[in-house]
């Protein structure tokens, strides 16, 4: 589902119709806007499982940033078994194994894995907190929304006017908080809709 509706935002903004599988478009898609959508349309096509292998391959190409095309790492992924094991075979194993599997030279695998260690602590933090969820707000459309993104890029696009925004600071969020009364012989608790470390609200008892 949340392929197909990246798809229809896409196709919504850039003017585009699609009626089983077929795709018209208008004369202002600029070609970079063509290919993109041609790409989430094979995406929203393709083979489930085939198309979890692909969004791996693009989360490893971009730990390593672009060293590796999109269908080489694929590929390791497959033979390997997973992103994970993948990353660990190119970071650990032999490198004249690694090189022979890839098709790269050997002094090209060996400097990548003596930069492994620089990438150590990126690696831990993309393993154990993939994404988070976080406050999106739009002035224009006097609007805000929730939303679980990468923590490596915390940004999210408004549906109404399609901008893209930057995270709301965890500590400038707003919802229903509590408030506790500190007045003595009070210590009454109540819930009102405020700003968090802002806001502040009336005891009434």
């Amino acid at each position: 589902r949340k392929y197909f509706w990246s798809l229809f935002t896409l196709c919504s903004s850039l003017g585009v119709r699609t009626q089983q599988g077929s795709r018209k478009t208008v004369s202002r898609l600029t070609r970079k806007e063509t290919e993109l959508t041609f790409v989430l349309l094979t995406i929203v096509n393709m083979d489930p499982e085939e198309r979890e292998i692909r969004l791996q391959a693009r989360e490893v190409c971009e730990l390593f940033k672009g060293r590796f095309k999109e269908e080489e790492m694929m590929m390791v992924i497959k033979e390997i078994g997973g992103k994970l094991p993948a990353v660990d075979f190119i970071l650990k194993e032999d490198p004249e194994v690694v090189s022979q599997f890839l098709k790269k030279s050997k002094s090209y695998v060996t400097a990548m894995q003596e930069d492994s260690k620089k990438l150590s602590s990126h690696l831990d933090e993309w393993i154990t907190i993939e994404s988070g969820k976080r406050q999106f707000a739009c002035e224009g459309c006097v609007r805000f929304w929730w939303k679980r993104v990468p923590i490596r890029k915390e940004v999210s696009r408004c549906r109404k006017c399609q901008v893209k925004y930057d995270a709301v600071p965890r500590e400038n969020e707003w919802g229903l908080g509590a408030f506790y009364c500190l007045t003595e012989n009070c210590g009454k608790e109540f819930l009102e809709y405020a700003v968090m470390n802002m806001s502040e609200s009336m005891c009434f008892d």
